[in-house]
């Protein structure tokens, strides 16, 4: 008798189990088709820009693979990006900073708002660098390398981000990747 109570204890736990994992597998489908449809519909809009006086249209119904250079303004829904400038020869580092032979410091420098409903975390940590088509090394050896700020609704930061880069470089991008946009954003350096 005290088996067959076990056994049905068992039963139950079981299938409890199952119930709590089959709504898990429905939340996690019905997320990946909520953002499915969010993507497409996001993608397939125009964004105005506006800046000062300044009106811009830009269509992102590409997969946002939209070029953005020096002073110009990526915005969606939740967040702005301005690319504000770049110094691709900077020397403002440490004199004991250990740069590789052949190769040069890149600054550039951004403001990013929260256009959202809700905060926002960005950090030097969202950007990379490709030169020539290949990662390139973020370089830490200045005083202002790293920046973080959770931005409120409304609310602004600038920050600049450096990298090691080839000196003898043709083609230099750096991209933005954010879980707040759901494609990367490219700034064209060079």
């Amino acid at each position: 008798m005290e088996e067959q109570k076990n056994k049905s204890i068992g039963n139950i736990a079981l299938r409890i189990f199952e119930i709590i994992l089959g709504i898990i597998f429905f939340i996690c489908g019905i997320y990946q088709i909520a953002s499915i449809f969010l993507k497409d519909s996001e993608a397939s809009r125009n964004t105005t820009l506006v800046e000062g006086n300044n009106t811009s249209i830009t269509d992102t119904t590409q997969n946002n693979e939209e070029e953005y250079n020096v002073g110009e303004i990526y915005q969606d829904k939740k967040i702005a990006i301005k690319f504000v400038s770049t110094d691709e020869n900077f020397k403002g580092y440490s004199k004991y900073a250990d740069i590789k032979s052949g190769y040069k410091i890149l600054k550039a420098n951004f403001e990013i708002e929260n256009l959202g409903d809700s905060d926002i975390y960005v950090s030097t940590s969202d950007f990379s660098c490709y030169a020539d088509g290949y990662d390139c090394e973020m370089f830490w050896q200045v005083d202002d390398a790293i920046f973080s700020s959770t931005l409120s609704t409304g609310k602004k930061t600038a920050g600049s981000v450096y990298f090691e880069v080839p000196e003898n470089v043709n083609d230099i991008t750096i991209e933005f990747t954010d879980i707040f946009i759901s494609n990367k954003v490219v700034f064209r350096v060079k």
